[in-house]
């Protein structure tokens, strides 16, 4: 019934008992953080069992969790959303978390669209997290070449001669290694 009311399933959760303490294993389908929607976030599911334990364990900083960043939204959330045509809309996941008894780590990777400022979205992050102590981010520079440049056209010229059919552009929100190559598309 505890479970249920903060919508974690039994059979996503296993927990093991040690001498002294339990060890929750939970999990989930990971995703790209360019579409965190895709997944199912394992996170979220460890954290909301864990809140429905907040009356009987003080659990400091997770107890904001929940509410705060446990949320495929977390940039609406956090009244950061935004986004443009030329390179889509901003996400956040909230991809891994770590305990060691005295310090709590969340990681998070995002994509940011040519619209969205970093600090900004560094700034909400830390007002969510007010728990934390020390936050450091780093944001990639944006990988975006317009589809009027001539390394676009060419391919898009390629593949209508190649396939028969017209091309178009999209984008993908990722660009990881790409960004090792200059002009890379």
């Amino acid at each position: 019934d505890t479970l249920a009311r903060f919508s974690v399933k039994t059979e996503d959760l296993s927990i093991d008992e040690c001498e002294d303490y339990y060890v929750v294993t939970s999990t989930g389908i990971a995703s790209h953080a360019m579409c965190p929607k895709n997944g199912d976030n394992a996170i979220f599911k460890l954290i909301s069992f864990l809140y429905a334990f907040n009356d009987e364990v003080n659990l400091g900083a997770i107890s904001n969790l929940r509410e705060r960043v446990c949320s495929l939204d977390i940039a609406k959330k956090l009244c950061i959303d935004c986004g443009d045509d030329e390179s889509g809309d901003l996400t956040v996941n909230l991809g891994m978390i770590r305990f060691d008894g005295k310090n709590l780590t969340l990681t998070f990777d995002s994509r940011l669209p040519l619209c969205a400022k970093p600090n900004r979205v560094k700034d909400a992050l830390i007002l969510a997290l007010d728990g934390a102590k020390t936050v450091s981010s780093s944001f990639s520079e944006n990988l975006y070449v317009p589809k009027h440049s001539p390394q676009i056209q060419a391919l898009l010229s390629s593949y209508e001669e190649v396939v028969g059919e017209k091309g178009y552009c999209i984008q993908t929100g990722g660009g990881t290694y790409a960004r090792s190559l200059p002009c890379a598309v």
